[in-house]
């Protein structure tokens, strides 16, 4: 099996949206990994649009915050 990869954020070019170089990479990048063995490609937390055209299924999130009471000993 692949190693899992992520992906955090993606710029936008509205000059370039026509050819939409981004979506192509990104395809590319999700190709490479399934031929790879991968079986989890994470695009990471949003609701982007691309993110469902590519196949993207929401999840979860969960936020945990930890903190120490009476401060360090």
């Amino acid at each position: 099996r692949g190693k899992q990869k992520f992906l955090y954020n993606m710029a936008y070019d509205p000059t370039a949206s026509r050819l939409s170089p981004g979506i192509v990479l990104l395809s590319e990048l999700i190709r490479q990994e399934i031929d790879a063995g991968s079986h989890m490609f994470d695009l990471l937390r949003g609701d982007e649009d691309y993110k469902r055209r590519l196949g993207a299924r929401m999840q979860p999130l969960v936020r945990i915050r930890a903190g120490l009471s009476g401060g360090w000993m």
